[in-house]
């Protein structure tokens, strides 16, 4: 997230040229004298933050970055500029231009705030708050129109922006005559007070990263827990199938019999199938390994095509690719639809399925043959019978 607001802030200084014309320099007066700074204008996310920064002389010094709620959004303070170089936009800023799609606001937030750096590595930040912000708000009056653009919600948006910056060099015009003014750096009471606010900010951070640690490490121990339960599930021997270790080669009849139990559950368990059941079944199952014409044709229609697709799934992508427990429910759904089969071995209630299948033609005569004995046999749907030569 804080990525996009910095592209958000590099590709508004690119098109508007906002920049301040020292993007980097040294600090002239003030606790920071003699100090380098470089611009790099931050996206603050609170209204209320204290920044500790250390002088060259090690003293530390605080400072408030505060956006207050304003009446409207055209009187919104948009930046802060501090002593010792660091410069701040607040994320009101940034909203008010997607509500209102213009980038211009946030140029010129930007603008305002690189008049107030150009002070700071130039000729210092001298006078009171008010000096520094009648002098950035007179040369505002002079760019704001070429920043700001138009909105689709307030048709007078150029005029309410510029209106406000002339109320706001009037009102900080008026505060110099009547002597209403602020120094630019805290006393030592008010440094003292924002450092314990600054330390009690650091501990609730301090706390907040603790707790997102703690969370880090339960989420991963949750992970190794789920980990270890699918090993654990696929280690289970499945009822009818060899139970030899995966590793040892498995025979093809109890191979291909865990993969027929599943079709059949797929197909006919009142319980459907669980991701962890393919797991359990694929776990007696040689990857890569063609099983076509291998299992026993003692199968409805649903089980039957059912294994033969699962068949070519595996023969295609080794393993469960592409299988899962959802797919399975609804294919078996679908062709129990268009069959009039039975469920055969997995319910003990239902009978064997009324169409037989072939069993293999008997096998060739080993005896020495007569010229024309031909060998030729046909089914009858109850057994082969052995035909004449043409």
């Amino acid at each position: 997230m804080r990525g996009l607001f910095i592209e958000a802030i590099r590709a508004t200084q690119e098109a508007y040229g906002t920049k301040p014309s020292m993007p980097s320099g040294v600090i002239h007066g003030g606790p920071f004298d003699g100090q380098r700074a470089a611009w790099n204008p931050v996206v603050q996310l609170g209204n209320d933050v204290i920044i500790e920064r250390e002088d060259p002389n090690k003293q530390l010094w605080h400072f408030r970055s505060e956006f207050p709620a304003a009446k409207d959004e055209y009187s919104k303070v948009g930046g802060h500029t501090f002593h010792s170089g660091d410069v701040r936009i607040s994320i009101d800023v940034l909203a008010i231009a997607y509500d209102h799609q213009d980038p211009g606001v946030i140029a010129l937030a930007l603008y305002h705030e690189s008049i107030h750096f150009d002070d700071l590595v130039s000729r210092g930040l001298r006078g009171n708050k008010e000096d520094l912000e009648l002098r950035a708000y007179t040369k505002m009056r002079k760019h704001a129109a070429d920043l700001i653009g138009t909105s689709p919600l307030q048709p007078n948006w150029k005029k309410l922006w510029m209106d406000s910056i002339k109320k706001e060099r009037a009102r900080n015009f008026e505060k110099i005559v009547r002597r209403d003014t602020n120094p630019i750096l805290p006393t030592k009471e008010e440094d003292a007070a924002l450092k314990e606010e600054f330390d009690t900010q650091e501990a609730a951070l301090a706390q907040i990263r603790r707790q997102e640690e703690m969370l880090r490490e339960s989420a991963e121990e949750q992970q190794r827990a789920r980990e270890a339960r699918a090993r654990s599930l696929r280690a289970q021997p499945i009822a009818g199938a060899d139970p030899t270790p995966r590793a040892q080669p498995v025979a093809a009849f109890d191979s291909v019999g865990a993969l027929k139990n599943l079709a059949q559950r797929a197909c006919w368990s009142p319980d459907g199938i669980l991701e962890a059941d393919i797991i359990r079944w694929f776990s007696w199952v040689p990857d890569g390994r063609n099983y076509f014409g291998l299992f026993p044709s003692d199968l409805d229609h649903c089980s039957s095509q059912l294994l033969n697709e699962i068949l070519a799934m595996n023969t295609n992508s080794p393993g469960h690719a592409g299988l899962s427990a959802d797919w399975l429910t609804r294919r078996a759904a679908s062709l129990r639809s268009l069959s009039q089969s039975t469920p055969y071995p997995l319910i003990p209630s239902a009978p064997t399925p009324a169409i037989s299948v072939a069993p293999p033609p008997p096998p060739r005569m080993t005896a020495p043959r007569r010229e024309r004995d031909c060998d030729r046999f046909t089914w009858d749907g109850i057994s082969w019978k052995e035909v004449g030569c043409p």
